[in-house]
This record gives C-alpha cells, sequence and structure tokens, in this order.
C-alpha cells in the first residue's frame, strides 16, 4: 500500500508510481466480483432453443429481452461456457485443369 500512501500524501499519479516501482497498474485496482450467473444461465437458455445462433444473435436477442449487456461480456460468457459452435468449413476447392 506504499503507492496508495505515495498518492495521497504527495499527489503523484497512480500511473507514475506503478511506473516506479515496476508494477502493473492494473494490479493495482481491486479485481471485478461481479457474478455472471444469471447471465450464463440466460445465454444457455437461448443458445439451447437457438442452437444455430452465435454469441452476436444471442447478445440481440438479450438486447430485445431488455437486458442491456456488453457484447464483449457475452462474448466471454459465451466462450467460457464453451458454447462455441465449430467453425464452418469451406466449400470445395476449385483447380484448374
Amino acid at each position: 500500500m506504499i503507492i496508495k500512501q505515495a498518492h495521497t500524501q504527495f499527489s503523484i499519479s497512480i500511473s507514475a508510481l506503478c511506473r516506479r516501482f515496476d508494477i502493473p497498474r492494473g494490479s493495482f485496482y481491486p479485481k471485478s466480483t461481479r457474478d455472471d450467473s444469471e447471465l450464463l444461465e440466460k445465454i444457455n437458455r437461448i443458445a439451447s432453443n437457438h442452437s444455430a445462433w452465435g454469441y452476436r444473435l444471442i447478445w440481440a436477442e438479450l438486447r430485445a429481452q431488455g437486458l442491456r449487456v456488453n457484447h464483449k461480456k457475452v462474448y466471454g460468457v459465451y466462450c467460457s461456457a464453451n458454447l462455441q459452435r465449430p467453425a464452418k468449413v469451406s466449400g470445395r476447392k476449385h483447380t484448374a485443369l
């Protein structure tokens, strides 16, 4: 907590203090403790009803249901739940004769 004390006592920016002590600035701030279980449940329900949908359509459906959530958050929860569909395989390859 040296950084916090120096920041309040000498009014030095946190960025400068983190550089000085060779600490990543992101590790100074507390981590998010948000619970995504409700969002995961909704995503699972939509994905089970619409198996062909990817995260973008699921995000659009959540928005249509009135849930304002960031598409990156939906993508993160979608990937962590292992709901990704396999990548499309391209069609047949054309070769010259």
